[in-house]
């Protein structure tokens, strides 16, 4: 038996009908053999296959732009409703932070209030104490009360 480059290269392959250079001797010949064929005679089939599959090709595009305008048209609508709500919801909070801050501000007066009323009602108690211990300044005592009493909108019966 004799040796070719073929068999050397790859021992123990029968170069026969199994595989030469990674291809199927049966693909090479056939390729070798369609090499020097004429072209097809259905030139004009082919290419009226060519011009149906582009045709649906253009219609599959033009779908497909209309489905993405739609989709970008959904998603600007849904995005203007959810900008919108954003929106009102920080209004909301703005009014709602106002509100704290400002019940804030009536809950220190209020405690300023409180202290001033009740260093009032003490006075006057004090000055009561006064007027009824029979003092010689008794008289300035209740005139002081009654006005404290005016001012501060607190009246006790005597």
């Amino acid at each position: 038996m004799a040796l070719d480059a073929p068999s050397l290269a790859r021992p123990g392959l029968n170069h026969g009908s199994i595989r030469q250079y990674g291809k199927p001797m049966a693909a090479t010949r056939r390729a070798r053999g369609n090499a020097g064929a004429a072209p097809s005679t259905d030139v004009a089939a082919l290419e009226k296959e060519l011009a149906e599959a582009r045709k649906k090709l253009e219609g599959a595009d033009a779908r497909k732009e209309r489905a993405i305008a739609r989709a970008t048209s959904a998603l600007r609508k849904e995005n203007e409703m959810l900008e919108a709500q954003l929106t009102r919801l920080v209004r909301e909070i703005g009014q709602l932070r106002f509100v704290v801050d400002r019940v804030q501000v009536l809950e220190t007066e209020l405690r300023g209030r409180d202290l001033r009323i009740a260093e009032a009602e003490a006075e006057v108690e004090r000055l009561r104490a006064a007027l009824s211990s029979g003092r010689p300044t008794a008289a300035r005592a209740a005139a002081a009360a009654a006005q404290a009493a005016r001012l501060f909108g607190t009246t006790r019966p005597s």
